[in-house]
């Protein structure tokens, strides 16, 4: 991807190798950096200011890109020469070209070098797969890919203790205290009795 900004649309991607002191570093700065640029393209587009965090940007980018696709006078659009009709669409079209910088780097926006580092556990390879895979399912226009199965899915099914609220209807039916009363006894006897079926 980084020589995919450097090459086709002329972005500086230095080589950050000797400022990092570990690889996991090198890879968080290089994704910052990556993250960084992939924005400045669709923002250089739009003719946007470069302002917020990453998330502020992706969403301005995204209603500038709504903004060209759909246009706020559907009456006067139908009423456009074949020529500018077709202007207009060539316009929408690279438009959504132009959010697709947007669409990558909202995939990658929790990734950093050091997330399976951390805590290298089933979950944290799984997530960084998917998002991998959707990445690269992203980039070769594949909008609704069917993601991969990570391994075998196993469900356990517990069936507890019956909780009679004989006793407690009375109580409930009483006054508004004691049905506020009823109601909290139950709803922790209930999370107790949850609590306990899980293991």
């Amino acid at each position: 991807m980084e020589d995919f900004y450097r090459c086709f649309y002329h972005r500086h991607l230095p080589d950050l190798s000797e400022d990092c002191d570990s690889r996991e570093e090198n890879i968080t700065l290089r994704l910052k950096k990556l993250l960084d640029v992939s924005l400045q393209v669709g923002e250089d587009y739009f003719g946007i200011k470069k302002t917020g965090n990453i998330i502020e940007r992706c969403r301005r980018l995204e209603e500038a890109g709504w903004n060209y696709i759909y246009r706020e006078e559907p009456d006067k659009f139908k009423h456009l020469s074949p020529v500018k009709k077709g202007l207009a669409d060539w316009i929408a079209a690279e438009a959504d070209l132009r959010m697709l910088h947007m669409r990558l780097v909202e995939s990658f926006v929790v990734m950093k070098g050091t997330y399976i580092q951390e805590k290298p556990c089933f979950e944290r390879f799984a997530e960084t797969t998917l998002i991998l895979f959707d990445a690269i399912a992203r980039i070769k226009g594949n909008i609704n890919p069917r993601r991969p199965r990570l391994g075998f899915r196993k469900s356990t099914i517990t069936i507890g203790q019956p909780i009679d609220v004989s006793d407690r209807a009375t109580v409930y039916r009483q006054n508004r205290q004691g049905a506020k009363q009823s109601v909290a006894q139950l709803t922790q006897d209930l999370e107790t009795a949850l609590k306990a079926m899980i293991f």
